[in-house]
């Protein structure tokens, strides 16, 4: 199925936009060549826009949408690309461009013997990467790392649909709500270390406050050492989150070393905060 959008391009005025507009070569209708930027030190997800010479840089899609495309341009599914409307706005050039795509959908079974079907979102790619499966109806997530995201998506899936999924509150909230209130997508998609992305994912969704389904902070849901935390009642969201309700003591939860730590006031930069300092594995919170 074919799919046509339009699109801003993004910092115009740090590119050859300008140039490429006075000499008459970047018009409406000038074909575009979308390259994806995987070593951009800003980001692996970039995607670049050019001119159909590949040379002629104009500028980049907004970042919001870098992940979509970059997998778009990688997958081989951009179809074509050209220059919808194009002006100078003062020292700026407003570019707006036309993408047509090859919108994909892959299928999962609703049961082990139905023969309905959802499609889970085309923007999944075979390769590795950091996902989210989302709960649309509270918005709570579950995030997961893997050398193939297509794949283990699915598989959760499949072991979602056969009640035998690992983590004891996303097979529940899946029983209770069923599977039209979930889906996925992909959070970051990566070729460097995978494990530590997820983590670093987790530990910012915490730090934002969001809800989690995942019961440690790796995602791994088992300490190092310590029992499987995938059956507790309570994830390492709703831990925290107790812990932050509490004042006289403040009680961590260390996750590395599965033990509670009592949190005490120290300065931090200037000012009062609680701390935890775990007297096993020495790391503060």
């Amino acid at each position: 199925m074919r799919v046509t959008t339009k699109l801003k391009v993004k910092g115009t005025h740090y590119y050859r936009a300008g140039e490429a507009l006075e000499n008459g070569t970047l018009t409406t209708g000038s074909l575009i060549h979308l390259v994806h930027e995987a070593h951009n030190p800003d980001d692996e997800n970039a995607v670049g826009v050019r001119l159909g010479d590949a040379e002629t840089m104009l500028g980049h899609i907004p970042k919001e949408l870098a992940l979509k495309y970059a997998s778009l341009v990688d997958e081989g599914r951009i179809i074509e690309a050209r220059v919808s409307s194009v002006s100078r706005n003062g020292n700026y050039i407003d570019l707006v461009i036309r993408i047509t795509y090859d919108k994909r959908e892959e299928k999962i079974a609703r049961g082990h013997n139905s023969n309905s079907s959802r499609s889970v979102p085309s923007l999944l790619p075979p390769g590795p990467g950091v996902y989210a499966i989302r709960n649309m109806e509270t918005g709570r997530l579950y995030v997961g790392s893997s050398n193939d995201v297509r794949n283990r998506v699915l598989s959760h899936f499949r072991e979602l649909n056969n009640s035998a999924h690992s983590n004891r509150l996303l097979q529940e909230d899946f029983n209770r709500l069923g599977f039209d209130k979930f889906d996925a997508y992909l959070i970051l998609r990566t070729t460097r270390d995978i494990q530590t992305a997820e983590k670093n994912k987790i530990l910012k969704l915490l730090a934002k406050g969001q809800s989690l389904y995942n019961m440690t902070e790796d995602g791994r849901g088992i300490p190092p050492g310590g029992h499987d935390l995938n059956r507790l009642p309570r994830s390492i969201s709703d831990r925290q989150g107790r812990q932050r309700k509490r004042r006289k003591p403040f009680i961590w939860f260390c996750d590395h070393c599965f033990i509670f730590v009592k949190g005490r006031i120290e300065k931090v930069n200037g000012e009062r905060k609680w701390v935890m300092h775990c007297p096993r594995c020495k790391r503060r919170y």
